[in-house]
């Protein structure tokens, strides 16, 4: 080793123990100080190492080796640090490095003395007793029962409250959406355990994904509690997640409250049927509903692409095929491709997220299947500039037509709070008649909601008439229907 390596050595170690939330501070911050211009490392070096031990502090199973070996105090990282010192400095330089620091940390050196006369193998039962006490030393906001996952608890307490969503955040307490209003519950979650609660249900290949800095989009089922949907990310250099609850039964039209010219579109044998709204508005739902139906009254082959499987479908008049991406095959494009040479009649894209899906699924639609699909976007007109926007300028006119000639109906939700403190859906039905293709040919989204409203003796509804109905019903307050409504009346 040569005396550049070992005096990078020596900083690893330093900085392997004492970085804490992904940076140092305190004392600790001031013997780094005193220790750098001793090691005469470059600025430049410098930075690229802190980087290399901060990953490896953020890495999911990195922080689980940690946590099981417990913390090491100060004396016994200096105590480590001796011995590296050795290698690139002269005892008496190494002495005088560790005085250095043991006075900036106020620590006494002859403790550090005693700790090099004194160290030997210390018994491993002593060593769990030592780390299970430093353990329980240290406040948490998730104790864990024996044999039960810190996870499942939330969950379950989720189902009770009756919550759609659970949402994890450091230094912030478990939150629960219910009936759309976010609600914290208990102490905040430190990163810690944070980190430990994740660890516990995911695999290695999941770890490695989240580690490469991708997010985490995966199901997960406690028995007789229920599925869940789960997304695991990076926010500010700290993990945080979202479980959305995924209900067991699938909702008939009447109980999802739909428009009456919603359960036609399941008659239809090709195109393409697009879904949309905001993150938790009910897309899912609605195309589970749309997909029931369809696997009563038709004999044929269902495919589902998901990221990841949602609802589960069981065989009726149907023949259901279910394929999770990442896990049955690599992406929505893949499984596009595969679905010509599997006999299908229906196809769901679990959500069209860029060009590429986007011209697949077109391609399937005009194969003479029937294409559903969810997209992020609030109503028709902004459904079609989504669309377009995934494609270069040259494109857009091509893709105009052959979306225009494709698309079937674009129905558009968004949830709002009901009379009984829980929430109701609001729609949007756009069918598409020659009018409608006319104005998404020539690029006049603006005249969309005009021709909506036009076409209501065709079964098709703007989201002000379904709230107006909602209103007349008794669903919903008139100071409710006013925020909603596009023009507060």
């Amino acid at each position: 080793m040569s005396l550049g390596e070992a005096r990078e050595k020596v900083l690893r170690t330093f900085l392997r123990e004492i970085l804490k939330d992904g940076k140092v501070d305190g004392f600790e911050e001031s013997a780094l100080k005193s220790l750098l211009p001793l090691l005469k490392i470059p600025q430049e070096r410098y930075d690229k190492i802190y980087q290399e031990v901060y990953h490896h502090y953020m890495n999911v199973e990195s922080h689980e080796g940690r946590e099981a070996e417990g913390p090491m105090d100060m004396v016994s990282l200096l105590h480590t640090v001796r011995s590296q010192l050795m290698e690139s400095f002269s005892e008496e330089q190494t002495q005088a490095i560790l005085e250095r620091i043991c006075q900036t940390l106020e620590i006494v050196p002859s403790d550090l003395e005693r700790r090099s006369r004194d160290s030997k193998p210390e018994d491993s039962s002593k060593v769990s007793e030592r780390r299970v006490s430093a353990s329980a030393g240290s406040s948490t906001a998730v104790p864990k029962k024996k044999g039960s996952r810190v996870i499942d608890g939330f969950l379950s307490k989720m189902v009770k409250k009756e919550a759609s969503d659970l949402h994890l955040q450091v230094n912030y307490p478990v939150t629960y959406r219910v009936h759309g209003e976010l609600r914290p519950d208990g102490a905040p979650i430190s990163r810690k355990d944070m980190v430990s609660l994740l660890g516990e249900i995911l695999s290695s290949s999941q770890k490695r994904l989240l580690n490469q800095g991708e997010e985490l989009d995966f199901a997960y089922e406690l028995p007789g509690v229920g599925r869940f949907r789960g997304n695991i990310f990076l926010q500010s250099g700290q993990f945080g997640a979202v479980f959305r609850l995924i209900p067991e039964t699938i909702c008939t039209f009447e109980e999802i409250f739909a428009p009456q010219a919603l359960p036609d579109l399941c008659e239809l044998n090709h195109g393409l049927i697009l879904v949309t709204g905001p993150t938790g508005s009910g897309k899912s739902t609605t195309i589970a509903t749309l997909l029931d139906r369809i696997n009563l009254q038709r004999e044929g082959h269902i495919l589902t692409l998901e990221d990841p499987i949602e609802f589960v479908h069981k065989n009726k008049k149907s023949l259901i095929t279910h394929k999770e991406i990442g896990r049955d095959i690599p992406s929505f494009q893949a499984g596009l491709h595969g679905a010509y040479v599997q006999n299908v009649d229906v196809v769901l894209v679990g959500e069209i997220r860029d060009a590429g899906t986007m011209i697949s699924t077109l391609d399937l639609a005009e194969a003479g299947v029937l294409v559903l699909a969810t997209l992020h976007s609030l109503d028709a007109a902004n459904t079609v500039k989504r669309v377009v926007s995934f494609f270069d300028e040259e494109a857009r006119s091509m893709i105009r037509a052959r979306f225009a000639q494709n698309v079937q109906a674009i129905v558009s939700m968004k949830l709002l709070p009901d009379m009984n403190q829980s929430r109701v859906a609001a729609w949007e039905l756009a069918l598409l008649n020659s009018a409608m293709r006319n104005l998404i040919k020539d690029g006049r989204e603006h005249q969309i909601e005009s021709c909506i409203e036009q076409g209501k003796k065709e079964g098709m509804k703007t989201f002000d008439m379904s709230i107006r109905e909602l209103m007349a019903h008794g669903r919903i307050s008139k100071q409710i229907a006013q925020t909603y409504m596009s023009r507060g009346k």
